[in-house]
């Protein structure tokens, strides 16, 4: 099964907050638990990095990236109250990843209708050795995480940003727009688990107990998904 670590960034309590109100650590809450439900009905594993309650430290929180396809951390950003747009950082030692950064930052900035900074590493230097600057990457980068991404989408201090933040539909679309890319980066289509069972049984003529067998195979969600994709040509 395809595994997604969703990193909700910061924690109640937290002061990072725009002019009239939005705070970031509920507004990516609410982006990660709508991003989690849409990847679930896909068929793909979605767990968390923290509870509602809990503030992991940032490496801590990288680390639960080990085992899974992709590690993603939620954010929204702050600067001097004019800029706006959405950024997503990757792995630098993940070069392959720009081009799904930059389509990650685009899609959610369409969304958004605000400008697209594009896909960045941030990287330090310590005893002639390169490292993501963030904790959260840091973290997942000592796993075999597959895929590592940092999300900062819009500028809460800008009245703009903040004001399409503060609307749950919203977020439901921002949500929306990153799974599009975060199931195209991880080879998964539009299908649902339940619906690729249908076909493959029916096309293939397979019985109840052949389809049971697939359903608890390690990786038998994804074979379905591709027997079903092929079946469908």
């Amino acid at each position: 099964m395809i595994k997604v670590m969703i990193d909700p960034g910061h924690a109640p309590g937290n002061v990072n907050k725009g002019p009239t109100g939005y705070y970031e650590y509920e507004g990516v809450w609410k982006i990660s638990a709508y991003l989690k439900e849409i990847l679930q009905g896909k068929g793909v594993q979605a767990d968390f990095t923290r509870t509602w309650e809990q503030d992991p430290e940032l490496y801590v929180r990288g680390q639960k990236a080990k085992g899974y396809d992709l590690f993603i951390s939620e954010h929204t950003n702050a600067n001097d109250g004019k800029t706006r747009g959405v950024e997503v950082f990757y792995d630098y030692s993940k070069p392959q990843d720009k081009i799904f950064a930059e389509k990650l930052a685009g899609d959610v900035a369409a969304v958004m209708v605000n400008p697209s900074r594009g896909a960045k590493t941030r990287v330090y230097t310590e005893n002639g050795k390169i490292y993501n600057y963030y904790g959260v990457m840091r973290g997942a980068a000592a796993t075999d995480c597959k895929h590592i991404l940092l999300i900062e989408s819009g500028f809460h201090d800008n009245a703009v940003d903040e004001a399409f933040l503060k609307l749950d539909e919203n977020l439901k679309k921002i949500a929306q727009a990153q799974a599009e890319v975060i199931l195209e980066m991880l080879g998964v289509n539009d299908m649902t688990v339940q619906e690729a069972e249908k076909i493959v049984q029916e096309r293939a003529g397979l019985d109840d107990n052949t389809m049971q067998y697939l359903r608890f195979y390690r990786y038998g969600e994804a074979l379905l998904l591709k027997l079903a994709e092929a079946l469908k040509q």
